[in-house]
């Protein structure tokens, strides 16, 4: 019985008591019938939630009290109590909203009372020289405190100046690269670049809306990951691996080693040449 409808041994040996299930004691273990189960369906009445009362509302805001109290528009506190469906009803032809409801929603969005310096949107763009898309995304992504005042929007001077002390570059760096700078230095794809730069630690600053690269770091990864390749000029090969110059012509045809082509000179790929000759004995 247990397993079959998903019971605890307690449950059921409380329903044998209470006459709920019909069930046979023998030897001190309990035996309910498979068809006394199936009965208790087939005798089952509609089934009803009983609603558990609800405390009823007894005071209430009129529109003028919140906006007074919270200092927000009348549009504003319209379309809250509307999204956020705040219980309201009519008394002598006014509407007037819940007051538990109204102080619940606003507690929650009530700034911390221990940040007493803010900064408004324009002033963040106005210290940091930073777009409004720029501000946005750093407030969100940071999770900046925030409050609300005559419908400006205001965030923690504290916790923006740390995000953006953190980002401020090394000092020690003098010379930067733009976007644009890169891939025309390097003709390479901006998306690329991107990618680059995530992946590794390029030191970065900002100024207005562009972004700026460290040319030291940036050229320091740019040799490490694009090394210059190294050749060996014809004379240099043939005589480091005691070959005719035909027989190094026909190796470069048959393996397909790269070569570099300098006015009327060839030259052939070290690292490719040096592997074929590996196991070669070299005077």
């Amino acid at each position: 019985m247990a397993d079959l409808m998903g019971l605890g041994r307690a449950t059921v040996h409380r329903y044998c008591v209470n006459g709920k299930i019909r069930c046979m004691k023998i030897n001190r273990r309990i035996f309910i019938r498979r068809q006394d189960i199936d009965a208790l369906f087939d005798e089952a009445g509609p089934y009803q939630v009983t609603p558990k009362p609800r405390p009823p509302i007894t005071e209430y805001y009129t529109l003028q009290e919140i906006m007074d109290k919270y200092d927000y528009s009348q549009d504003t506190i319209y379309k809250m109590v509307r999204t956020k469906q705040i219980p309201k009803t009519v008394r002598q032809g006014k509407t007037i909203y819940s007051k538990k409801h109204i102080d619940r929603h606003f507690a929650r969005k009530a700034a911390d009372p221990e940040i007493s310096e803010w900064y408004s949107v324009e002033e963040i763009r106005q210290q940091y020289e930073l777009s409004l898309s720029a501000v946005d995304s750093l407030t969100s992504e940071n999770a900046v405190p925030r409050k609300k005042e005559k419908g400006k929007t205001y965030y923690s001077r504290r916790h923006v100046d740390e995000i953006m002390q953190s980002r401020r570059p090394d000092p020690e760096i003098k010379e930067w690269y733009s976007m644009n700078d890169i891939t025309a230095l390097y003709k390479l794809d901006p998306g690329y670049v991107s990618n680059l730069i995530y992946k590794h630690p390029i030191h970065k600053t900002r100024r207005g809306n562009k972004g700026y690269y460290s040319k030291e770091h940036f050229d320091a990864l740019m040799r490490e990951k694009f090394s210059a390749p190294e050749y060996y000029t014809t004379d240099e090969a043939t005589d480091r691996f005691g070959i005719s110059r035909d027989a190094l012509y026909q190796y470069i045809k048959r393996y397909g080693l790269p070569t570099l082509r300098e006015g009327r000179y060839v030259k052939i790929s070290k690292p490719h040449l040096d592997k074929l000759f590996e196991n070669r004995i070299i005077r």
